[in-house]
């Protein structure tokens, strides 16, 4: 589901970038009310960029494709994976737990035995599920120069 929202959210921010009365307003509707990260990265890149490309022979959607998408990717690419981690957060583990259920089990666990572990156990759940995710958005920033 992250990934369909990542490349929707793409998607629409490519089309808002095509600045048409009639398509912009439904998507600002929207992005009003669901927050949109690449708009904001789009925006990011600098209207010399994109003249540069043009320059160059570029058409608009070539220098899109291949100037402008890879630079607005890196500087949003800290805000994806904050809301991606936030969205494994607040969704429920594996279908079936959510975070304060297993929280709160851990925590009455913990009240009978008396023992602080169940709590330590829960958070190296979640340490397991998203550690893996921040180290490898950490590489490709690297990576990107970001």
């Amino acid at each position: 589901m992250v990934v369909a929202g990542i490349a929707f959210g793409l998607a629409l921010a490519l089309v808002r970038s095509l600045r048409s009365r009639f398509v912009n307003g439904p998507i600002v509707v929207f992005v009003d009310v669901a927050r949109e990260i690449y708009r904001a990265g789009l925006d990011s890149v600098g209207a010399g960029q994109r003249e540069a490309a043009r320059s160059t022979g570029l058409t608009a959607w070539q220098a899109m494709a291949c100037v402008v998408i890879p630079q607005a990717v890196g500087n949003v690419l800290p805000d994806l994976v904050s809301n991606t981690v936030e969205v494994v957060k607040l969704t429920s583990l594996a279908s079936v737990v959510a975070l304060p259920e297993m929280l709160y089990s851990a925590d009455m666990a913990r009240s009978v035995t008396y023992n602080s572990s169940p709590i330590v156990l829960a958070g190296l759940v979640y340490l397991v599920l998203l550690w893996p995710v921040v180290r490898l958005v950490s590489r490709m920033e690297h990576r990107l120069g970001g």
